[in-house]
């Protein structure tokens, strides 16, 4: 019964923060909670949030022991093999696959250990998961023989406990996959899809069955199909909230996608895994992405980068003291100064090459060497244990035989003690009929007791009548004392009636003084929001007039330089107005909605620079109806006023129907404001990175005061992606 109930908070602590956890929240909450079993739970789930959400292994590890030091308390050993599992995912996932076998092996040690426990279903599901994880930790060491004995293993509990024959298929399937059997390894992933999707809630499961058949579709050259797949494991990755996972998933696109010379795309996943996750405290995932970036640079002819990416692969080599990592960044240097044509440099690195494959041999050699001692104890060890086997055996055969002779002896004893057991029942015999006589003098004797016990009972009953006699005088007394108690509770009943009607009244006065002040402060409000509107409303007409004097002022000008910074002006006030105008016109005198005030911005440039000869077809989307402050709008406005304006101005030269499509988006705590036209863009193809023009200028210092990133790319026109907080 006790499983049972640990069984069922488990499974509520799974479905309750099954979504996106606050780990700080948890934290807190887990400093109150008493219930050891609850705890342990939370500390479970808290490890789990650490290991999906922030790919924190330190603090993962530290929260699974504490499940598991209070799971082993309360000996609900579901919970800990499940802690023990997570603690197993770390070291896979740092690539620590040794490490990993051996954690995953002593949680099936823990099941093996309690199987009085396996009628929970928890228990039974972490039971099969250790053999399946075990199984693919020797796929990763090319150990096949023990990745199959695995496999089959989980296989057969699967089969027994009637669960997890996804995770069993998935398994079989990655050996197949490891031995260039695609049509075996993608018949088993196929079906394991199959099974995880029709349960609830596992989409990380689907996720990484999506990526398996991904990996085929690559293995085969399928790009498109591979690309399409990851996507998919992506999408089911995000919805199970496990960063890890998606980062993968991102990770492998964009090495498809240079596979594929989609380099547009690779670059947008590469941007992606270090904008949406903590990248930049993860050395070895920093890596991984300079080595996709060194395949992307140097297929684009990009050598002077090239050069600076296989700098830093190589020092992040050189710190973990990675010989062989070492030996593939020069050879990355290598292939650089063979591009261009660098042959004194690419003579210097091929000697370093040749130098680092030598100790590169001789710590194979000693690494072997350690191996091959490793296994002769082992084997000698197995060979001692075979001995003392059949040591074992003999000796039981021999107390066999001892155990056979002691039940002959004993048969024989019987025989000798049922021949004395029949000569004592003769002497019984005669010694009941001398004891039938003496139980009638006995019944005699029996008589003479019972009348005397009559005698006592007599007695007693008189004692009692006079006990009764006792109490009722002490129920008379209580209840004279009682009657005395009633008359002082009421008097204290009366007082405290009129203290309640003395602080009635006094809360009643308070409460009217109360409501006149709310009154009062409320007309001040009142006030306040009027003369506000009224100072944003004069702030409008001076600005307006100063935009009139500046067009009084450029219909006198024929330098058209000077009218074209006129022009501008007016813009920028006008971008200004907008927002004062805004806030006077509406109840909120606070914010305004960006959304409607960048549509009559447009409006106002449109009329501006309108050309009947050539049209241009304006499109505004706002998914996230954000409302902002003076300070927010204000730039932004400014921001769109240059960009539109220089859309407007120059980038339909040659285009007859020009578009200008402005995308207001949310990206986690961050909005992204995306202005893009189907213009020529700018001269040379990017933005400078210290722009030579006043508009381009005043684009990057109002990002800046955003306290935003400006990124800007050539994608069939301009495209602009401002975002800020």
């Amino acid at each position: 019964m006790r499983y049972l109930v640990f069984s069922i908070i488990f499974f509520i602590t799974q479905i309750t923060f099954g979504q996106k956890t606050n780990i700080d929240s948890l934290i807190l909450v887990s400093q109150t909670i008493k219930d050891d079993s609850t705890k342990s739970q939370t500390f479970f789930r808290i490890a789990q949030a650490y290991k999906q959400e922030r790919i924190d292994f330190v603090n993962t590890t530290k929260y699974a022991q504490k499940s598991i030091e209070l799971s082993n308390r309360i000996q609900y050993y579901a919970g800990t093999v499940s802690a023990i599992l997570l603690i197993g995912h770390t070291y896979r996932e740092q690539s620590l696959y040794k490490e990993a076998i051996e954690t995953f092996k002593s949680a099936a040690r823990v099941c093996e250990e309690h199987k009085d426990q396996l009628s929970d279903r928890s228990m039974c599901f972490n039971y099969i998961a250790a053999y399946t994880l075990i199984s693919d930790m020797y796929v990763v060491l090319r150990d096949f023989p023990n990745a199959e004995k695995n496999a089959f293993k989980a296989i057969e509990l699967a089969e027994k406990y009637n669960m997890q024959r996804g995770k069993c298929w998935m398994a079989l399937g990655n050996i197949f996959s490891e031995q260039n059997n695609t049509a075996e390894a993608r018949k088993y992933t196929l079906k394991a899809l199959e099974d995880f999707k029709q349960q609830i809630n596992r989409h990380s499961d689907v996720a990484r069955a999506y990526a398996f058949l991904a990996r085929y579709y690559f293995v085969e050259d399928d790009y498109q199909n591979a690309i399409a797949t990851y996507l998919l494991s992506y999408e089911y990755y995000k919805k199970a909230n496990n960063v890890y996972g998606a980062r993968v998933a991102l990770y492998n696109l964009a090495e498809i996608s240079i596979k594929a010379k989609e380099y547009g795309k690779a670059e947008n996943y590469i941007s992606e895994i270090l904008n949406n996750t903590n990248a930049a405290k993860d050395a070895m995932l920093l890596s991984f992405i300079n080595k996709l970036k060194f395949s992307l640079t140097l297929q684009k002819k990009n050598y002077t980068e090239a050069l600076t990416i296989s700098k830093e692969i190589l020092d992040y080599a050189v710190k973990e003291k990675n010989i062989v990592d070492i030996k593939a960044a020069y050879e990355k240097y290598y292939q650089v100064y063979m591009e261009t044509k660098d042959t004194i440099n690419a003579f210097l690195v091929i000697e370093k090459i040749s130098e680092l494959k030598d100790s590169i041999y001789n710590t194979s050699i000693v690494n072997n060497t350690a191996e091959l001692v490793k296994k002769y104890e082992t084997e000698k060890k197995e060979q001692q244990i075979s001995f003392l086997n059949k040591e074992n055996k003999i000796n039981k055969e021999k107390l066999d035989k001892e155990t056979q002779l002691r039940i002959l002896l004993k048969s024989e004893n019987l025989l000798k003690e049922s021949k004395l057991q029949q000569e004592l029942l003769l002497k019984e015999a005669l010694e009941r009929e001398n004891k039938l006589q003496d139980l009638e003098i006995e019944q005699k004797k029996t008589i003479q007791q019972v009348l005397e016990r009559e005698n006592r009972l007599r007695k007693t009953e008189l004692i009692k009548e006079t006990m009764l006699n006792e109490t009722l005088q002490t129920q008379n007394g209580l209840m004279l004392e009682n009657s005395k108690n009633e008359t002082r509770v009421r008097w204290l009943m009366i007082a405290a009636l009129l203290g309640f009607t003395a602080f009635g009244i006094n809360y009643y006065r308070s409460y009217k003084r109360q409501k006149s002040d709310n009154l009062q402060i409320v007309k001040q409000a009142d006030d306040l929001k009027v003369l506000m509107k009224e100072v944003h409303h004069r702030v409008k007409n001076n600005l307006q007039l100063i935009v009139a004097m500046l067009r009084m002022q450029h219909r006198t000008i024929e330098d058209k330089a000077a009218i074209n910074a006129l022009v501008n002006s007016e813009n920028r006030l006008h971008a200004i107005a907008i927002v004062h105008e805004k806030l006077y016109k509406t109840e909120n005198i606070t914010s305004v909605l960006l959304k409607d005030y960048l549509q009559e911005l447009i409006d106002v440039l449109a009329v501006q620079y309108h050309n009947a000869s050539k049209p241009v077809q304006f499109k505004i989307l706002d998914n996230t109806e954000l409302s902002t402050t003076l300070d927010t709008a204000i730039p932004v406005g400014l921001i769109v006023n240059e960009l539109v304006t220089n859309s407007l101005k120059y980038a339909f030269n040659n285009i007859a129907h020009g578009e200008i499509k402005l995308e207001i988006s949310r990206i986690d705590n961050k909005y992204q404001l995306s202005i893009k036209d189907n213009g020529i863009g700018l001269p040379n193809g990017h933005f400078p990175e210290t722009p030579n023009t006043l508009g381009l200028r005043l684009v990057s210092l109002f990002t800046d005061q955003l306290n935003g990133t400006l990124q800007y790319s050539n994608n069939e026109g301009a495209s602009f992606t401002i975002l800020f907080a």
